[in-house]
């Protein structure tokens, strides 16, 4: 594990081990346990930070009222975010309206 999977990791680990109230909190432990499997099976930090946005997403988690641990989750993944290439933002976002396209319209083919 590279040092930013490793601080992920962390960051994954104390939040899940905070509890968490007023907030939708079974899927999203759900997520964090996910994260921190995938982290410990090397998938890419990158991938990772990706998958914990989109539970955030939807989950419409509120990052203000979270505990200290889940805002210092949230405020590293948003921050890793920032730093995505146009190109990889672009990827992402193509991929994200492919998705929203099939659940919306059916099938293309």
């Amino acid at each position: 594990m590279d040092v930013d999977a490793q601080k992920l990791f962390t960051l994954v680990d104390a939040a899940h081990n905070q509890p968490i109230t007023h907030q939708p909190s079974d899927s999203y432990r759900q997520a964090l346990l996910a994260a921190a499997i995938d982290l410990n099976n090397n998938v890419s930090p990158q991938q990772v930070t990706i998958q914990l946005y989109q539970a955030y997403y939807r989950n419409y988690m509120v990052p203000m009222t979270l505990p200290r641990q889940h805002r210092d989750l949230y405020q590293y993944v948003h921050t890793q975010l920032q730093r995505l290439t146009r190109k990889e933002q672009r990827h992402m976002a193509l991929g994200y309206g492919l998705i929203a396209t099939h659940l919306t319209f059916g099938p293309l083919n």
